[in-house]
C-alpha cells in the first residue's frame, strides 16, 4: 500500500498546481485519477497531515463528484493517459526552371499535347498527363492507363493524323488563364462541324475544350478536363489530408480505441514485410491484443516528421497511392508495438468513401 501511494504521489502532485486540469480528461479516467487522489488523502491524514490530506480528497470529489471510497481498490494501478502523438507533413516546392513562367510552362505542355494528339502520339500523350484524370464523367477520376486504353481505341476508330487539324479544332482559339496559384487551365474551341468532334469523348456538349493543369515537380501535367474535381483540395494538396489520417489512426490506436484506429485501413489490408493480407477482422484480434497486453503509459510523448510522396508501387484501381515514410523525433517508438516494426505505409484515396486510407505497410 505505502508503495502504491507514492508512486503515484509525484504523478498526482505534478498536476495539483493546475487549476481544473481534469475538465477535459474523460469520465473513466477521472474517477481512476480521483480514486488515487482519496487514497493519497487518506495516506496524508495517518501521517498526521491532515489538512494536506483534505485537500486532496476534496480534489478527489471535485475531478469525480460520484466517488464512492467504499468501492475504492488500494491495489488498482493508476491508469495513465495514453501519449500523445504529433507530427508534421513539410511541403517542399519545386521551383520552375530557371527563366520560365507558369504561362509559358503550361503553354509548352498543351502545345505538346495537341501535338501528340493531332499525330496519334498515345505514349506522348500519357507523358503530359498526370497520374489520374478527372472530368465531367469520370469524377472519381481514372488512371493514366484507363486513359491510355480509351486513347488505343479512340486512334483505331478514326485515323486522325491524315487530317488537317482546322477539321477538327480551332487552332487560333487557344488560351491559357491562372485559376489559382496551383491551377492553369488552358482551352481550345472545337471546329465547327468537325469531320471528329473530340468533344464527344471529352465535355460534350462545349464547343468549348478546357483542360487544367496542375504542377507536378518541375512541370506542369494535365489532370482534369472540362471540369475540376469536386474534392479538388484532396487532389491538389493531399499531403494534409494524409497527415490528418496518419495521426488520427496512431492516437486512437494508443488511447486502444480500436475501432475508430480500423476504420483508417482498407479493406484487406497489406502487411508486405510478412506478404500478407489482413481483413479488418484480423486488425481488431491483432489491435485488441495489443490494447489488452500493452501499458502505453509508459511511453512518452512522441512526435514523428512524415516524407509524403507519390507512388505507383502498388497496382490500385480505387485511387491515387502514396508513399508515407514515418520518421519519430523521439525515441519513445521504439516501444510502440506494431507501428515501430515498420518503415512506413501506403496511403490511398478510397474514391467511394471520399476518404484516405492506409492501403499497406512496409
Amino acid at each position: 500500500m505505502k508503495k502504491f501511494v507514492l508512486s503515484i504521489l509525484f504523478f498526482l502532485t505534478a498536476f495539483f498546481a493546475f487549476s481544473q486540469f481534469y475538465e477535459h480528461l474523460d469520465m473513466e479516467f477521472r474517477k481512476d485519477l480521483a480514486e488515487a487522489y482519496y487514497l493519497v488523502g487518506k495516506q496524508y491524514k495517518i501521517a498526521g497531515k491532515p489538512e494536506k490530506g483534505d485537500d486532496f480528497i476534496t480534489m478527489a470529489y471535485s475531478i469525480y463528484p460520484e466517488l464512492n471510497p467504499d468501492t475504492i481498490n488500494p491495489d488498482k494501478r493508476i491508469v495513465k493517459r495514453a501519449p500523445r502523438i504529433s507530427g508534421e507533413w513539410k511541403p517542399s516546392f519545386t521551383p520552375m526552371p530557371p527563366g520560365v513562367t507558369s504561362e509559358n510552362a503550361v503553354k509548352y505542355q498543351f502545345s505538346r499535347l495537341l501535338r501528340y494528339f493531332l499525330t496519334e502520339d498515345t505514349e506522348g500523350m500519357i507523358e503530359v498527363l498526370d497520374t489520374r484524370i478527372y472530368g465531367p464523367s469520370a469524377d472519381a477520376g481514372i488512371s493514366r492507363d484507363d486513359f491510355r486504353k480509351r486513347l488505343i481505341d479512340f486512334f483505331g476508330a478514326y485515323d486522325i493524323s491524315n487530317l488537317p487539324p482546322s477539321q477538327m479544332l480551332d487552332m487560333t482559339s487557344i488560351k491559357t488563364e491562372p485559376v489559382s496559384r496551383q491551377i492553369w487551365a488552358a482551352s481550345i474551341l472545337v471546329a465547327r462541324n468537325p469531320v471528329v468532334d473530340v468533344s464527344l469523348y471529352l465535355n460534350p456538349g462545349d464547343r468549348k475544350q478546357v483542360f487544367y493543369f496542375r504542377q507536378v515537380g518541375n512541370t506542369w501535367k494535365v489532370f482534369a478536363v472540362g471540369s475540376l474535381p469536386r474534392a479538388l483540395d484532396q487532389v491538389i494538396q493531399p499531403e494534409k489530408y494524409i497527415q490528418n489520417v496518419m495521426l488520427s489512426c496512431l492516437n486512437a490506436f494508443v488511447q486502444r480505441d480500436i475501432i475508430t484506429s480500423i476504420s483508417y485501413f482498407t479493406d484487406p489490408f497489406t502487411d508486405i514485410t510478412s506478404a500478407r493480407d489482413l481483413s479488418k477482422d484480423d486488425l481488431f484480434d491483432l489491435f485488441s491484443k495489443y490494447a489488452e497486453e500493452f501499458d502505453f503509459s509508459e511511453i512518452q510523448d512522441m512526435h514523428m516528421t512524415l516524407n509524403i510522396e507519390e507512388s505507383t508501387d502498388i497496382a490500385e484501381s480505387i485511387g491515387k497511392l502514396f508513399k508515407v515514410y514515418v520518421r519519430y523525433d523521439s525515441p519513445g517508438n521504439k516501444r510502440l508495438p506494431f507501428w515501430s516494426s515498420y518503415r512506413g505505409t501506403y496511403v490511398v484515396f478510397d474514391e467511394t468513401e471520399k476518404v484516405w486510407k492506409i492501403r499497406a505497410i512496409f
